[in-house]
């Protein structure tokens, strides 16, 4: 049945991160610290996978570059439109406004710190000896993976949000689904969504909760296109166009992984999601214009 699928992703992204919030706190942060780096090199290491998968192609024994110039400045072009309209920025306001903890966690960080450092002043006025500050106190537990986060809940929206969004596996599965009704790539992908969702939940909150509506909406798009205009939509989408957003898609993954593993803010991956319009409306103007010499 046509459909299951899409409905099995969307339940273990939920599922998953339903999960991971009864956990969230549970482990000490710096086992979760090792687990945030664990998971971002491995999207790292799905990222270089999918890279050489779909930029190389082995001709004999040589290896060769398979047509992707056209991936290569979509990349360019994106990033330097994502960088203009600073997406990054924008998703991390719009996931920091989903967080109804942020404001509240904030104050409370705040309180924190002016107490510690009130306690800490006295002391020294007193020529007393200064209080004994725990590990946990000495550090920004606000920017930390823990239940004293609130910050992090924007981190996990966005990279969330680009994990289930920036994956060559959601158009090829999803289309899969919606023409011939064959869910195995979606179900793939479903195993790799549920523990991404458990894990960032656990550090993050219900941040995957949020970021999975954008990918209900991309489902959505391209199930209703299978529906309506299933031949158009097969002949259009090419596996030409399916392979440069496959080599997008993986990119943005290297960049992402490369965040979380070594939590280096540069370069910001979401800023690069507008490289996947570029092959797309490459295709159509190629299209059209195939279509304008036909009728001449």
């Amino acid at each position: 049945m046509k459909g299951i699928g899409i409905l099995v992703n969307i339940l273990s992204v939920l599922v998953g991160g339903g999960f991971g919030i009864m956990f969230r706190g549970k482990l000490k942060v710096r086992y979760q610290r090792i687990m945030y780096r664990v998971l971002g090199l491995l999207v790292f290491g799905v990222g270089v996978y999918e890279f050489t998968e779909h930029f190389f192609v082995l001709s004999g024994k040589q290896l060769e570059l398979e047509g992707s110039l056209l991936a290569i400045v979509a990349l360019v072009v994106g990033a330097i439109l994502g960088y203009a309209f600073d997406l990054d920025g924008v998703l991390l306001k719009l996931g920091t406004s989903l967080s109804k903890k942020d404001v509240a966690e904030r104050q409370k960080e705040a309180k924190r710190v002016d107490r510690l450092t009130r306690t800490v002043h006295v002391a020294m006025e007193k020529g007393a000896e200064l209080p004994k500050v725990s590990f946990v106190d000495r550090l920004p537990t606000y920017d930390m993976p823990s239940t004293y986060s609130g910050v992090l809940y924007a981190d996990g929206f966005l990279f969330t949000l680009v994990l289930l969004c920036a994956n060559s596996m959601l158009f090829s599965g999803v289309m899969a689904d919606g023409l011939s009704g064959d869910t195995t790539v979606l179900l793939y992908k479903s195993a790799i969504d549920f523990v991404i969702c458990f894990c960032m939940s656990m550090f993050c909150g219900a941040a995957p909760m949020h970021a999975v509506i954008p990918m209900i909406v991309i489902d959505a798009l391209i199930y209703v296109g299978c529906l309506l205009l299933p031949d158009q939509l097969s002949a259009f989408f090419t596996p030409s166009l399916m392979g440069q957003l496959a080599v997008i898609g993986a990119v943005i993954l290297l960049f992402l992984g490369f965040q979380m593993a070594f939590g280096n803010k540069n370069p910001k991956a979401a800023n690069l999601l507008p490289a996947f319009a570029i092959p797309i409306l490459f295709e159509l103007l190629m299209l059209l214009i195939t279509k304008l010499i036909a009728k001449e």
